[in-house]
């Protein structure tokens, strides 16, 4: 083949895979696929996120979710969900401004059917990053005690009183 016939062969397949790309950028591919498990109801369920994580998940008639395979860290996905407990904790009425337990233990580990590995990750990266959430979540619920706290420190700090 000559050079000219070979760069419009190369333009031609990256035209198709950037368009195959794109389509796939624009609509990504989701299952889901409904089967029964040992008399229970089970929903098996693909989710993609804009970080290119996929999971593949089970989740019971009881509500339990079982992770079954992610490519997201076990690390990662606890501190993920850790923030979002600790934020919502944080938003409830009532909501002291430190939390009682700044390291609580997850309600529920989707890794529980996993390596005991994945578990001990996911607890412990829930554990991290609860403190976080929680302090973010009350600190939006009470927004002008928080600016004025911020306000403070930073005074403070400027004119050497801080710790």
């Amino acid at each position: 083949m000559t050079t000219k016939k070979k760069s419009i062969l190369g333009i031609s397949y990256l035209s198709v895979a950037v368009l195959g790309a794109s389509l796939l950028m624009a609509k990504p591919v989701s299952a889901e696929e409904m089967g029964v498990s040992q008399g229970q109801a089970t929903s098996l369920a693909t989710e993609t996120s804009p970080y290119g994580i996929v999971e593949v998940g089970e989740i019971t008639e009881e509500g339990h979710e079982r992770i079954l395979y992610s490519t997201q860290d076990p690390y990662l996905k606890g501190r993920e969900d850790g923030y979002n407990a600790g934020y919502q904790d944080g938003q409830k009425p009532g909501a002291f401004e430190y939390p009682e337990d700044y390291t609580p233990q997850p309600k529920s580990n989707p890794y529980n059917s996993t390596t005991t590995k994945n578990k001990e990750w996911y607890d412990s990266g829930y554990r991290d990053n609860y403190y976080a959430g929680y302090r973010n979540g009350w600190d939006n619920n009470h927004y002008i005690w928080s600016t004025l706290k911020t306000v403070w420190n930073i005074i403070t700090y400027y004119l050497g009183y801080s710790n």
